[in-house]
């Protein structure tokens, strides 16, 4: 919890390592070292994905984050996450790179639409049914209860359509889905109708099952269910 706050505080008040060529230049050779060792983590992004139809990003839009890599927070003006390869793309110097997930613990974004501070972890600290989970997971708290979001893509042969009678060729397409989670006790629970809520809110369900028709709860929500969350642990 210590890492997300350094994490969304950072990205409130500005950079503490600027990976820009400006950013360089406005700090000193301390940014500019730290950037050159940061580079190393990264390879050139693959050019392959242009190909493909549909973003495998979680927002298309290019966003600061801020990346904990245990010893130190970096953060970076120009972030996206790639969950069809489940890595980080980042542009630095106006290079399109990537950061396997291999060399950081979690990361924070600003939501590129509203400039909310999002908190992401790796899906695979979690477990559901005795299963390890893959890619990326947006948490959010709400008191004891987490509320968690995993981003999945995967590729689509495609359809015979898409395919040019001249050429004889076709382009894969890019499908994502996203699954929502609860955590609660130290179990996971994943939320796809209103009966698997019944699951995770077991006391009072009576003004549980009230609230939630009073408020039409959508379970694809993750407000709605933080709202649930914390009018659930009230005393």
């Amino acid at each position: 919890m210590r890492n997300f706050i350094v994490l969304l505080l950072l990205l409130g008040m500005g950079t503490q390592v600027n990976l820009t060529a400006q950013g360089a230049r406005e700090t000193g050779t301390h940014a500019l070292g730290d950037m050159l060792r940061f580079s190393k983590l990264t390879t050139v992004k693959n050019k392959k994905a242009s190909k493909l139809i549909g973003i495998p990003y979680v927002y298309e839009k290019w966003t600061k984050g801020s990346i904990d890599f245990g010893e130190e927070v970096v953060t970076v003006d120009n972030l996206k996450i790639d969950v069809l390869n489940n890595y980080l793309e980042i542009k630095i110097e106006g290079v399109e790179k990537v950061l396997d997930k291999i060399h950081f613990k979690n990361f924070a974004i600003l939501d590129p639409t509203t400039g909310e501070a999002l908190s992401f972890v790796h899906a695979e600290d979690y477990k559901y049914k005795g299963k390890e989970l893959t890619g990326f997971m947006k948490i959010r708290d709400a008191g004891d209860i987490k509320i968690l979001t995993l981003f999945t893509a995967r590729l689509a042969a495609p359809s015979r359509s898409s395919i040019s009678e001249t050429s004889g060729s076709g382009k894969t397409r890019v499908v994502k889905k996203n699954k929502l989670y609860i955590s609660k006790g130290g179990r996971l629970y994943q939320i796809k109708r209103r009966r698997d809520l019944y699951k995770v809110f077991t006391k009072n369900q009576k003004k549980v099952k009230a609230f939630i028709k009073d408020n039409d709860m959508n379970t694809k929500d993750e407000q709605d269910l933080m709202k649930l969350a914390l009018f659930y642990q009230k005393k």
